[in-house]
């Protein structure tokens, strides 16, 4: 048998047909995996889907946390030069 890999991205877009109405097996067929690789992946990526998808790449979450982080610095470094 075959072995192919998806990227998380791949995983993400499947995962999101899922959960917005298609039923599984359609999804499968449409895709070329099996039932069971999707059930496997919903809960191995379950909890993520809905953060990362609405942000379209599942990096531009820790990037977009990143810059927060780095403002939240530097608006603390300025506040705290006046001391």
């Amino acid at each position: 048998m075959k072995t192919r890999r998806y990227s998380d991205t791949q995983v993400f877009r499947i995962l999101q047909e899922v959960d917005s109405g298609v039923p599984v097996v359609n999804a499968a067929r449409e895709h070329g995996v099996s039932a069971a690789t999707i059930h496997r992946w919903k809960s191995k990526y379950g909890g993520m889907i809905g953060v990362a998808a609405q942000a379209g790449k599942p990096w531009a979450i820790v990037t977009a946390l990143t810059f927060l982080i780095m403002a939240m610095l530097a608006f603390t470094q300025r506040s705290m030069t006046g001391l």
